[in-house]
């Protein structure tokens, strides 16, 4: 390093500030004095969707009950209930794996959607960023947001709607698994709420 660059000189014997011996040592050793490159090595793509998914699927499993529980008072299936009731209610009636169920379909999407996102964003990105910018404007980074948005939506809104399909099942009702609500929705049922799902994540990205 430069520092041992400078211990070194001064062990020199030198005649005057800085000798002829002294400025040849420096400069044979100049690359001593070059600076160091902080930039952090980015991550390979296969390793940051795994990552993705590792995080993003921890985060689903912890809070999934409370999804179902959330999904549950917003579908008035217990009019008048609160979040413990209906707790416990799905905990009596269901046992403890009722809390996750539609857990699967979540999990399956989060590849996909973790993928297209990424390369989406980055795609759309180089696109909008014209030969002569070295950074995108800030019109530029909203519009490659709105973009990724509308590709993210596009692909969680389906496996969302048979989460939640799931989420709302009673031991009541007559269960239906996830390829069954597949089925009766059909390519186009699948799409329900998309435009309000596009408000809800589009502003987030």
């Amino acid at each position: 390093t430069g520092i041992k660059l400078v211990f070194l000189l001064f062990d020199r014997k030198k005649k005057g500030f800085l000798d002829n011996s002294s400025y040849d040592y420096m400069v044979q050793n100049r690359n001593l004095l070059a600076p160091v490159n902080s930039q952090k090595p980015s991550l390979a793509l296969h390793y940051t969707l795994l990552f993705s998914q590792i995080s993003a699927s921890i985060g689903a499993i912890s809070v999934f009950p409370l999804d179902k529980i959330k999904t549950r008072l917003q579908s008035q299936l217990h009019p008048g209930k609160g979040p413990i009731w209906i707790f416990k209610h799905i905990i009596t009636t269901e046992g403890l794996r009722g809390l996750y169920k539609g857990l699967g379909p979540q999990l399956v999407g989060i590849t996909p959607e973790k993928v297209l996102k990424i390369t989406a964003n980055d795609y759309i990105r180089k696109k909008l960023k014209r030969p002569d910018q070295k950074e995108l404007s800030l019109s530029q980074e909203a519009l490659a947001g709105i973009l990724t948005g509308v590709v993210q939506v596009s692909i969680t809104n389906p496996y969302e709607l048979v989460k939640i399909r799931l989420q709302v099942q009673t031991v009541e009702a007559q269960k239906k698994n996830a390829l069954q609500i597949v089925k009766e929705l059909g390519l186009i049922g699948m799409y329900k709420g998309l435009s309000a799902t596009m408000f809800r994540d589009i502003p987030f990205n």
